[in-house]
């Protein structure tokens, strides 16, 4: 899945069209910094990629970067001050600590919830962890208006894993193409079926609401 970093729209802020491109723009790079986001492996792609498993792994992560990008800006400019004073600047983990300290600004939390985020984002992240799933769950503990913006980020993701899979319904078909074979449309073919696959776990995965951030599904 993708995000434009460049000229494509995404939902956020309350914005909408070019405005919600500009958000995205201006925030990608602490996105990046957080592990919500990665850049796209392709050569000369602008965008900003998420990466979903078979099993739904990853729904957190596009949950995080939802409710990240629909942060109002004061909530933001707070969420990238607490992100600044961090100083995590790539070293290990610092990833993780980036992803506590973002979303402890955006949802307005206490100096000691931020430190027991932070302990959180170590304890389950690292080079093979994802520490989205136990933040978001954390965060979530600390009730408040946290429930409502949730729904909302929850909704946003959901709505973009299925508008991707809607768009791998206008694939164009064999008769369509010019100049490819059987074998190669084929194989283009299995791919679609696979993402399909993938999507369809991902929404199944995003169909709980926030009181189920328990879940093993969505909150791991």
């Amino acid at each position: 899945m993708h995000a434009a970093s460049g000229g494509g729209g995404e939902e956020g802020g309350g914005e909408e069209g070019g405005g919600s491109s500009r958000l995205v723009r201006e925030r990608s790079g602490a996105l990046e910094r957080s592990g919500a986001v990665e850049p796209s492996p392709w050569d000369g792609v602008d965008q900003l990629t998420f990466e979903l498993g078979p099993r739904g792994e990853g729904t957190a992560r596009l949950v995080g970067a939802a409710l990240l990008l629909l942060a109002p800006e004061a909530e933001w400019r707070r969420a990238v001050g607490a992100l600044d004073a961090g100083g995590a600047e790539g070293g290990a983990g610092d990833d993780d600590r980036a992803a506590a300290a973002l979303l402890g600004g955006v949802v307005g939390a206490s100096e000691s919830e931020r430190r027991s985020l932070a302990r959180v984002g170590e304890e389950e992240g690292g080079e093979e962890g994802d520490p989205w799933p136990s933040l978001l769950h954390a965060a979530l503990l600390g009730g408040g208006g946290r429930r409502a913006v949730m729904e909302r980020a929850r909704q946003v993701a959901a709505a973009a894993v299925a508008d991707r899979e809607a768009a791998l319904g206008l694939a164009p078909t064999m008769s369509r193409l010019q100049g490819v074979s059987a074998e190669v449309h084929c194989v283009c073919s299995r791919l679609r079926a696979c993402e399909r696959s993938v999507l369809r776990s991902a929404a199944d995965a995003l169909s709980a609401p926030p009181e189920a951030a328990v879940s093993a599904r969505l909150f791991g």
